[in-house]
């Protein structure tokens, strides 16, 4: 039923993937949207990456289980790409939203759930040119403004990670609690990392 409405949590328990929405963003969605992008989501050029709905595109990137998390196109007018992978995917995230059936310029923003290297580590060999929204306490960790204590299960982690990759020259902005990105509301829920971001539509 087209008129249904689809559901896809995006709570992440010790990175480990659930096989079938693996590292899936929190998106709430009533398709179908009368997108701009609607051609290219019949056209698809290999069954790698997956069309949920009318307007999601999973993208299949991630590793075996538990490494690794996949990425997500939303596509409701604006292209929105949710979470980008590690810096070196099982597939390439390029050609994995070309599958889909787009290109990397018609990219309108990205959303990332939370920093961790598995979700934005990608962003930094995809050579964009758009806002990347990130929760404002996680957007300190990538900034290196601030670090979980030590003795914090990611502690050790963070500090070591952030130190294999870059994101500079990359616009990216701290979301807030309730705060509206085009058609998508930011909840802040932390947990799995203080910054930890759902995303409903």
């Amino acid at each position: 039923d087209q008129h249904c409405r689809f559901e896809v949590h995006v709570y992440f328990y010790c990175c480990i993937n659930i096989r079938l929405f693996r590292a899936v963003p929190a998106v709430s969605i009533r398709p179908p949207f009368p997108t701009r992008h609607r051609q290219g989501l019949r056209h698809r050029t290999s069954d790698m990456s997956r069309q949920v709905t009318a307007s999601i595109s999973l993208l299949e990137i991630a590793w075996p289980e538990p490494i690794g998390a996949n990425a997500y196109l939303v596509d409701d007018g604006d292209l929105t790409l949710v979470d980008a992978g590690v810096p070196l995917p099982r597939r390439s995230l390029t050609r994995e939203i070309q599958r889909a059936g787009y290109s990397l310029p018609e990219l309108d923003r990205v959303l990332l759930t939370h920093y961790d290297i598995d979700h934005v580590g990608g962003l930094a060999r995809l050579g964009i040119d758009v806002p990347v929204y990130l929760g404002a306490q996680d957007l300190q960790l990538l900034r290196r403004s601030w670090s979980p204590p030590w003795n914090h299960h990611k502690g050790a982690f963070h500090r070591l990670v952030r130190r294999l990759y870059s994101l500079s020259g990359l616009d990216i902005r701290p979301v807030s609690d309730g705060e509206h990105i085009g058609s998508f509301r930011a909840a802040h829920t932390p947990g799995h990392n203080p910054g930890h971001t759902v995303f409903f539509h």
